[in-house]
């Protein structure tokens, strides 16, 4: 399943400019609301290009993210897809390796931060996803102990693909709180 996610993903992978090692603290943790908001500017100015021009159009947003994603902390962390066909709907974990006391970063330890993206696309004849959304992320943080939680809600119905791309971009301010954890929603 990773192997399928990759590959159709890798195009905008490669189509995405990028800096190694750009998103590190100072204390070489994860800089994820940098990442959010260098993804904010990512969407409103090029995502429309990336989304017409893929020809799996029901997956396009999703693609696009991951490969976004993937290329912006290539090398610097791992990401893990959680893709189950038909259910519309894909999980992107984030791994960041933190330091040990010393200093030094071991991939392959069990030191990890971890920030978990939930997408979820809002089809025509269709409720808000929002609160699925939420839900979702409620019965993954159960599971998984995580940093940060974002909720990726893309609107494809002909009323918002009626607006211009850039009014289409927001980020709630007020952030419903799942397990905890002040979830960043966008919606694009």
């Amino acid at each position: 399943r990773e192997v399928i996610a990759r590959s159709l993903a890798s195009d905008h992978q490669e189509r995405i400019l990028s800096v190694p090692g750009r998103w590190k603290t100072a204390d070489g943790r994860l800089d994820i609301d940098g990442l959010r908001e260098a993804f904010l500017r990512f969407w409103r100015e090029h995502a429309e290009s990336f989304v017409h021009k893929e020809s799996y159009h029901e997956v396009a947003v999703h693609l696009v993210t991951m490969g976004w994603l993937q290329a912006v902390i290539n090398g610097g962390a791992l990401v893990a897809r959680e893709y189950a066909a038909g259910s519309k709907r894909m999980d992107i974990l984030i791994s960041w390796p933190v330091a040990d006391a010393a200093g030094k970063v071991d991939l392959y330890g069990t030191r990890f931060e971890r920030h978990l993206f939930e997408l979820k696309v809002w089809y025509p004849k269709k409720g808000d996803p929002l609160a699925e959304g939420l839900t979702q992320l409620d019965l993954y943080l159960q599971r998984v102990t995580c940093e940060s939680a974002s909720l990726l809600v893309f609107d494809r119905r002909p009323e918002a693909e009626a607006r211009e791309w850039g009014d289409r971009v927001a980020v709630l301010d007020e952030r419903p709180v799942v397990r905890g954890l002040g979830v960043w929603v966008f919606r694009g």
